[in-house]
């Protein structure tokens, strides 16, 4: 699962299964609003901070709302293990703000990049709201620390409209071009501040989707809050730089190419879905010359199990049936589409005979 944010800390992008096809959402970004017992602001209108969190792979959004006297902190992060996205949100009061708050979610996904044929339903064993069509499930939960029950509302119509009111209409079931939200109140005093948790889970059934929702509550999203953290911090303690800014800028580097590479060890050009709105085509091809560079790139920054994984994929998905030869050295085809694509970018190439598909430097 990859998930991409905006400008405005919204996610727009839902990768799931593959880094870079499926765009679940197709681009449309997931609105949030906020409701305090008179009106609606969405976040348009809010000034959003989006950064990485302290050197790792987890997003951090800070909203303002200074006509509400509110700013939301949202801690983003995908568990490193299962296709599973946890939003922690802090909704802290100032100026003395206090009352009871509505906080809104609302989705226009796409399945298979189709908005045609989706199914929205509550799923009552879990207490979620559930998008599919075929072989794709996509769960959604929205929690409060204090508990208060999830309001809801399937639907072919605006939810926005819906939200307008504080109030979503309940409906449970809606097929078709369909759209979802969901919220959940919030008990906020003075000077104080008060949690929400917002979960995207996925799968390929509802039975396994059943089994990666059912066990969210407050307490576990914490606690893989804390292990995600501590393994990005780990992940990336192999660099050693002179200043922060050096670090930062390598670190970023390093999870950019980590994000957009798949299991299967791809590494697509982009993630934006922004490019077929412009363009009529996205950019999420893999290109052997680029993906070679990228490759290389983690391998010398000490990454190489995962270079390896990259040639791997390569070498799987070669069709070419000629014989390279480079320097007297014979080359597999598998290995030319990577190495031929570093060549023509750096103009040389060094190999040594090793265990490993292909060490390429200076």
């Amino acid at each position: 699962m990859l998930v991409n944010f905006d400008e405005h800390g919204r996610i727009v992008d839902l990768y799931y299964p593959y880094v870079g096809m499926e765009n679940q959402t197709s681009g449309i970004p997931v609105r949030v609003a906020l409701w305090d017992g008179k009106n609606v602001f969405f976040d348009e209108a809010w000034k959003a901070e989006v950064s990485y969190e302290d050197g790792t792979n987890l997003v951090e959004v800070r909203w303002t709302l200074d006509n509400v006297g509110l700013e939301i902190s949202s801690y983003n992060f995908v568990d490193v293990s299962e296709p599973i996205m946890y939003s922690i949100l802090k909704v802290l009061s100032k100026n003395g703000t206090q009352g009871k708050f509505k906080l809104f979610f609302v989705h226009d996904l796409n399945i298979y990049s189709n908005p045609f044929g989706d199914t929205a339903f509550l799923d009552p064993s879990t207490w979620s709201m559930v998008h599919y069509k075929s072989k794709r499930y996509v769960g959604i939960k929205l929690m409060s620390i204090d508990m208060n029950p999830m309001e809801f509302s399937a639907t072919k119509g605006n939810p926005l409209d819906d939200v307008k009111d504080g109030y979503l209409d309940g409906s449970s079931i809606s097929h078709g071009d369909v759209k979802s939200a969901v919220g959940v109140e919030l008990n906020l005093g003075s000077k104080s501040f008060v949690k929400a948790y917002y979960v995207i889970g996925a799968s390929r059934n509802l039975e396994d989707l059943r089994k990666v929702m059912g066990g969210v509550n407050p307490a576990t999203i914490e606690s893989n809050f804390v292990s995600a953290f501590q393994y990005w911090r780990s992940w990336l303690s192999k660099g050693s730089w002179t200043s922060d800014h050096e670090s930062w800028l390598y670190n970023v580097s390093l999870i950019t190419v980590k994000n957009h590479m798949d299991v299967n060890g791809s590494i697509i050009a982009s993630s934006d879905f922004s490019f077929v709105n412009l363009y009529g085509d996205s950019y999420q091809y893999f290109w052997p010359r680029d993906g070679a560079i990228a490759a290389h790139a983690l391998d010398i920054a000490g990454y190489g199990e995962l270079a390896m994984r990259h040639f791997n994929f390569v070498k799987d998905i070669s069709t070419l049936r000629v014989t390279f030869t480079i320097n007297t050295i014979p080359i597999e085809p598998w290995q030319a589409l990577g190495i031929l694509g570093y060549i023509t970018e750096r103009g040389y190439c060094q190999f040594k005979r090793t265990k490993r598909p292909l060490r390429s430097g200076q």
